[in-house]
Parts: C-alpha cells; sequence; structure tokens
C-alpha cells in the first residue's frame, strides 16, 4: 500500500513538474518573439502589449465565433473575415504603415521558416 501511495505521489509529482515546465518554456519562447519584435521593428514595450492585446481579443474571438452552434459555417466564415480585417486594421493603426508593413513580412519569414523545416525532415521509420 505504501508502495502504491508513493508511486502515485511520484505521478503527481512528474505531472506538475512537466506542466510548470511547459508554461516556462512558453513564457521563454513569448519573451523572446517580445524582443524580436521590439529590435526588428524599433518599438517600445507599450506597443508589444498593445499588438498582443489585439492578437489575444482576435483569438478569443474567432474561438467564441467557431464554437458559436447557432451559425452556420458560411456564417461564421464571414463573421472571421471580419475580424480579421477589423484586427489588421487595429494593428496596423497602432504600428504605421512602414512597422505594419515590417511585421506582416516578420510573420511571412516565420511561416515560411516553419514549413521548410517541416518539410525539411523526413518521418521517423
Amino acid at each position: 500500500m505504501k508502495k502504491e501511495i508513493k508511486l502515485f505521489v511520484c505521478a503527481i509529482f512528474a505531472l506538475v513538474t512537466s506542466i510548470i515546465s511547459k508554461a516556462q518554456s512558453n513564457t521563454d519562447a513569448d519573451s523572446i518573439q517580445r524582443g524580436l519584435m521590439k529590435d526588428s521593428l524599433n518599438i517600445n514595450d507599450s506597443i508589444i502589449v498593445d499588438i498582443y492585446n489585439i492578437r489575444n481579443n482576435f483569438l478569443t474571438q474567432s474561438l467564441y465565433i467557431n464554437e458559436d452552434s447557432t451559425r452556420n459555417d458560411q456564417q461564421k466564415e464571414v463573421l472571421i473575415q471580419a475580424l480579421v480585417q477589423q484586427t489588421n486594421n487595429a494593428i496596423k493603426s497602432r504600428l504605421g504603415e512602414q512597422k505594419y508593413d515590417q511585421y506582416l513580412e516578420m510573420i511571412r519569414r516565420k511561416i515560411i521558416s516553419r514549413s521548410s523545416f517541416n518539410t525539411a525532415r523526413p518521418l521517423a521509420n
């Protein structure tokens, strides 16, 4: 019985440690991304916080739209497209035209690098 309790406690400890480690890893990645935005776009922390808030708002609203069972797929698509336009306009307004174009280029490069990374590595046997 004591052995089972010890194993259970060890399993719980391992799970908690894993969750904390993953949260720390996400925080580190977020910090790196914020630093890259700050340096690449030459913007201050206040603007970065605003951009992240705009993006988080988009994600929250788009999830809400997608989970809304009272709308069909076409209605959802129209709402998502309007939300995308609203989000892009808010980011462009906060960054200005030139920095917004640089921001989009950063995103394009990131997508391309992820895409090439995923296709360059064969699947394991």
